[in-house]
């Protein structure tokens, strides 16, 4: 039996949908916290939070790094960067999170499956942030290549203490 996955571009700008999902959000809280039914305080933060994303910068981040050989499949390396990401304003696509949706649509999903999946969700992106370890890893190496072919911006994480090192645009980088 052979599985296909038919990735459907989207026509529409990623920032324009990421920026329309953020309004729709800040319009939801507005009226959840008019109405009392939400607590007033936490409401008021997120929309604060929320309204500035949409002042972000403009890069849609996609974290790359090892999962093979490590345990559950180096999700806690792969957490601890999206949260320092967003809790530093960056827009940030995680294959871990892909990979959940992937479980939810293929019944038994390979390697390739979630490979196929996350070169999809990388097409909404314009930037590549590699964990470390990344170099050992032949997803990691294949997404570099895809993102330097397609000229994205491209980061290093480093850990120890966590920062983010430029390496450069595209072909171009050092």
């Amino acid at each position: 039996m052979t599985k296909t996955l038919v990735a459907t571009p989207d026509p529409e700008d990623p920032h324009a949908q990421i920026a329309r999902n953020i309004r729709s959000r800040i319009s939801i809280l507005t009226s959840i916290r008019s109405k009392h039914y939400y607590d007033a305080a936490i409401a008021t933060e997120e929309i604060a939070e929320l309204e500035g994303m949409l002042d972000m910068d403009d890069e849609i981040k996609y974290i790359s790094g090892p999962m093979q050989g490590y345990p559950d499949f180096n999700v806690h390396a792969f957490r601890a960067a999206t949260f320092y990401l967003r809790e530093n304003g960056h827009l940030v696509i995680s294959p871990h999170e892909i990979s959940l949706e992937v479980r939810g649509d293929v019944p038994e999903p390979t390697w390739h499956d979630y490979l196929r999946a996350d070169i999809r969700a990388m097409m909404s992106c314009n930037a590549i942030v590699l964990l470390e370890g990344w170099s050992m890893s032949k997803g990691s190496r294949l997404e570099l290549t895809v993102a330097t072919s397609l000229d994205f911006h491209v980061y290093h994480l480093m850990t120890d203490p966590y920062h983010l090192a430029d390496m450069g645009k595209g072909l171009k980088r050092s």
